[in-house]
């Protein structure tokens, strides 16, 4: 379904005033028609507008998320945050860049899972040690439950 856009609810807002200029031009039959429009076109604005707000809303967490991860990673003594991207999308956290060693790795992605409202970790962090054994996710699998 597409998103409604600002100039969509606008649109519709003035379409509500245009009933209600017109409906003091109209028999009773045609007001009660107007004020049924009006009614249906309200309700669709407001429907429109609150689901906008939800899904700013999600944004807002999830950059939350993100910053909190990021922090603790910065804080951290044992993990060189700076050289880790955070993202996040609908509490899931991925985790991705480059740690000295698997040791660190694991911290990071520790870390992460240990913030409120992350869903799951996919830790795609490599490591510059031990070769292609400690590139595999500390989890294992790569994807990590919270627990």
């Amino acid at each position: 379904m597409k998103q409604p856009t600002s100039s969509n609810t606008l649109s519709r807002v003035l379409l509500c005033a245009s009933f209600a200029a017109a409906l003091a031009a109209c028999s009773p039959t045609d007001r009660q028609e107007v004020r049924k429009d009006t009614s249906q076109a309200a309700n669709s604005a407001s429907a429109s507008t609150e689901k906008a707000a939800q899904n700013a809303g999600k944004a807002i967490d999830d950059a939350a998320i993100t910053a909190k991860v990021k922090s603790s990673m910065l804080a951290d003594d044992q993990v060189k945050g700076l050289s880790i991207n955070v993202d996040t999308s609908g509490g899931a956290v991925t985790l991705t860049g480059s740690a000295q060693t698997a040791a660190e790795k694991q911290r990071a992605e520790q870390l992460a899972r240990g913030i409120d409202g992350v869903r799951t970790v996919q830790n795609n962090i490599t490591t510059a040690q031990g070769g292609a054994a400690s590139d595999a996710p500390a989890g294992g699998s790569g994807t990590t439950m919270k627990k």
